[in-house]
């Protein structure tokens, strides 16, 4: 995480801004499309991949 920071605080607070409003998106598809749990940190949680077309197995 410290690497992420370091990079992170090279950025403009605009560029910052937009990142994180990137970031923010991002995870709001990812809730939509039952790929991220709302609550969730994490990707690797199939329990909550209900949609059979989001696990590959049709």
């Amino acid at each position: 995480m410290n690497r992420v920071a370091s990079i992170f605080d090279t950025f403009t607070p605009e560029e910052q801004e937009t990142f994180l409003s990137c970031l923010l998106r991002m995870r709001a598809v990812l809730v939509e499309n039952r790929i991220l749990d709302e609550k969730s940190r994490s990707f690797g949680r199939q329990d909550g991949l209900k949609d059979p077309s989001l696990t590959g197995k049709n």
